[in-house]
């Protein structure tokens, strides 16, 4: 199980990616630089916070600094 959130630079929540979510060993997720109200974000630093948690009861947690770039639009 897994919660995936998308933070901005000042630390706000812009994006909840999945929540409480069966995921497998490999694979991806993908960000498409919207944020939960799907407006797009200003490119910029984000972090990407994930939680992992175990059936042993055992919680994980890793912060993962991304770089959003602009459209070209």
């Amino acid at each position: 199980m897994a919660n995936v959130t998308v933070f901005d630079a000042g630390g706000r929540a812009v994006r909840a990616l999945c929540r409480n979510e069966l995921l497998g060993n490999t694979g991806s997720l993908v960000w498409d630089g919207l944020s939960d109200g799907k407006t797009a974000l200003r490119p910029g630093m984000y972090v990407v916070y994930v939680e992992t948690f175990g059936a042993d009861g055992k919680v994980e947690r890793w912060k993962l600094p991304v770089a959003l770039a602009g459209t070209g639009r």
